[in-house]
């Protein structure tokens, strides 16, 4: 059946492309009856359109009061319904569904002068009645935010589509949306405190050079600037479309604005590896530093870099400070790999050690950080103990630095380096003798344990393509570091360099 608009007021004359169009006419017929706010309906198909001529508290009822008429597959509730804004006559109105308008001729009388001055919908039936904007409509419901807003100029409140927060992928998403002083804080970013009516800020926008700040419930700002497409806020988010809501407006925006988060550099950072010690940062006086320096200058294994001054205004607990040289040569003289760093709100110390450790060893080590204030995640890795291993463990090192094994963003989607993995498979099956240990790691962005999660669900895909190249499942397994061992560049992250994968080799 071919799709038809029909627009004119209820209980006027319709204007129908096809009357004989049952369906259609049995539309027209609830429509009355359901609210005197519906002037028109586009049918294609068994799929119905409703447009009004004033905006209505709860949209929702408007389809609920259609989807049981005989025939009726689904049931859209157009922006009309939910803007203020009066029909315009003698010109055409657009049908969602792409088939061709129906005129409204001049002389049907539409009802605009029963829209009303004063509007009552609220940002939050706005944002529950449109399905593109679920994710934002579950953050406002859950927060309760906008009732706490003191704002008496009132709000414009910036909602992304549901695209919008597709586009962040899955980790990032899961960073903003599950703790609720992010989410407070994300929702704080898109509300302005103020009345911000689109014509008047795209006027003032269009006229400076630079764009406009408004002020958000954040304490920060959004810069909003215009060009031939519209406006555009921080240079990243179009606003799609506005609502007019009872203490303010609604845009709707085709971006998440994701607020710049304080992150506080740590004052000490300690990066241990095979072969150097690299200790950078600023201490609260200059035995500390003599101290460290000379505790750790004695490591014949491994070179010292140390980058360490002075800064009476930088304080620690005591515990922290009489307890952190021991501390830092117990670390040192017990684990493979760690990465240690002290700032305001403690000690935090990860790494790896090999099972060849003395348990005491460990246990010492866990009793000082325990003195320290101090935060101890170790892991207990298998070490090579034949030079058969070691030699594997080269050849395998030598393939992973020349290959390229990546992942999709924030997935676990091997996008590139199969090639370098058929490689492995070869050196592993020329060393029966040998078991693998695949170690996935991230960068320290984002929540430890949803990188934990990731580096172990990334390290179990490179399991699976091993074993689909013909390598035996039981001489491989997998296992998530997460952020506990990033690369340090003279005690600066390198955080492509940290989101890796490492072979461990062990005999069998």
């Amino acid at each position: 059946m071919a799709g038809a608009v029909i627009l004119g007021a209820i209980g006027a004359p319709w204007y129908v492309n096809r009357v004989e169009d049952d369906l259609t006419t049995r539309v027209l017929a609830r429509a009355g009856d359901v609210s005197e706010a519906i002037n028109g309906v586009s049918v294609s198909g068994q799929n119905v359109t409703l447009f009004c001529t004033e905006p209505v508290t709860r949209p929702s009822e408007l389809s609920d009061g259609i989807a049981d008429v005989r025939g009726v597959r689904s049931v859209d509730v157009d922006r009309s319904c939910r803007i203020t804004r009066a029909p315009t006559v003698g010109t055409t109105t657009e049908s969602p569904d792409g088939t061709t308008p129906t005129t409204v001729p001049p002389d049907v009388t539409l009802p605009v002068t029963d829209i009303v001055d004063e509007v009552t919908v609220t940002v939050d039936e706005v944002v529950a009645a449109d399905p593109q904007l679920s994710y934002m409509a579950g953050l406002l419901s859950d927060s309760g935010l906008l009732m706490a807003v003191d704002a008496p100029d009132g709000i414009t409140v910036l909602v992304p589509v549901d695209a919008a927060f597709d586009e962040l992928g899955a980790d990032q998403l899961s960073n903003l949306t599950t703790d609720a002083d992010t989410i407070a804080t994300l929702l704080r970013h898109h509300v302005l405190t103020a009345r911000h009516p689109i014509t008047s800020v795209t006027t003032d926008a269009t006229a400076s050079d630079g764009g406009i700040e408004l002020s958000t419930a954040a304490a920060d700002t959004v810069l909003v600037t215009s060009d031939a497409d519209g406006l555009l806020l921080d240079g990243l988010a179009r606003v799609l479309d506005t609502v007019e809501v009872a203490r303010g407006h609604v845009w709707l925006i085709d971006a998440v604005l994701v607020p710049t988060v304080e992150v506080r550099s740590p004052t000490l950072v300690v990066s241990i590896t095979a072969d150097q010690i690299a200790v950078s940062g600023t201490l609260p006086d200059a035995t500390t530093v003599a101290d460290i320096t000379n505790a750790l200058s004695g490591d014949g294994d491994r070179e010292p870099v140390i980058e360490l001054g002075v800064d009476p205004s930088v304080s620690y607990d005591a515990e922290v400070t009489s307890a952190l040289t021991r501390l830092l040569v117990a670390v040192v003289n017990t684990v493979q790999s760690a990465s240690i760093t002290l700032d305001a709100d403690g000690l935090v110390v990860a790494g790896t050690y090999t099972d060849a450790v003395d348990d005491a060893d460990v246990d010492a080590l866990g009793a000082l950080a325990a003195a320290a204030n101090a935060t101890l995640d170790l892991v207990e890795v298998p070490a090579p103990v034949d030079s058969t291993a070691a030699r594997a463990a080269e050849e395998i090192a030598v393939l992973v630095a020349e290959g390229n094994i990546d992942f999709a963003p924030n997935g676990t989607y091997l996008v590139s380096g199969l090639s370098t993995l058929v490689e492995i498979a070869a050196v592993i099956e020329s060393y029966p003798e040998l078991d693998i240990i695949v170690r996935g790691h991230t960068d320290s962005d984002g929540i430890a344990e949803s990188n934990l999660d990731l580096s172990r669900q990334r390290a179990s895909e490179i399991v699976a393509a091993l074993v689909n190249l013909g390598v035996d499942a039981d001489r491989l397994s997998a296992v998530g570091v997460g952020s506990a061992e990033p690369i340090l560049v003279d005690g600066v992250e390198d955080k492509d360099a940290s989101r890796r994968v490492e072979f461990a080799v062990v005999m069998r």
